[in-house]
């Protein structure tokens, strides 16, 4: 994670990865479903995702869109390891 990704997401400064529930805290409530329906697809068909969504806002400040891209990557077992994207 960059520096600029982490003050949008509003995590503190240094983190350099997050867990998909740290991310989800942030989706603005009526874009939960649309995101855990698209990461879920994404997931059981192993290819890249792309979708939209809005975070809360943080500490007063605007709702922000962003558009996610991702890629999901499995070990030897077939468990997911990591996803790599941007925003």
């Amino acid at each position: 994670m960059t520096a600029q990704l982490a003050v949008l997401y509003s995590f503190p400064p240094g983190n350099e990865a997050v867990t998909l529930s740290e991310l989800w805290d942030r989706v603005a409530p009526e874009y939960r479903e649309p995101f855990q329906r698209k990461l879920t697809e994404a997931l059981r068909e192993g290819g890249p995702f792309e979708f939209d969504f809005m975070l809360l806002d943080g500490d007063a400040s605007p709702r922000r869109w962003l558009r996610m891209r991702g890629h999901p990557e499995f070990d030897r077992h077939g468990v997911l390891a990591r996803v790599y994207g941007m925003a």
